[in-house]
């Protein structure tokens, strides 16, 4: 909502980016994803795709105890 556009030439690049350094600190093969829909949540949800890993989407609105909660019942790491 800021008025920035991310293109589609970036969309790749970023996303590219974000995955390679998620394989290097990432050892779940789960990672949970906190963020309203935005750019960040379509870069951070196909990042985490292309690091051959699952994307685990969690409600931004939650409490902080229910997010924690999700994330052990996902057993993912939290990307946020």
């Amino acid at each position: 909502m800021d008025g920035s556009k991310l293109s589609r030439g970036k969309l790749p690049g970023v996303s590219i980016a974000l995955s390679r350094y998620l394989r290097k600190t990432s050892p779940d093969q789960r990672i949970a994803i906190v963020l309203p829909a935005s750019k960040g949540a379509v870069v951070a949800n196909l990042a985490v795709t292309l690091a051959d890993k699952v994307p685990v989407g969690l409600n931004f609105t939650a409490s902080a105890d229910a997010v924690a909660s999700a994330i052990d019942r996902a057993e993912s790491q939290s990307c946020h």
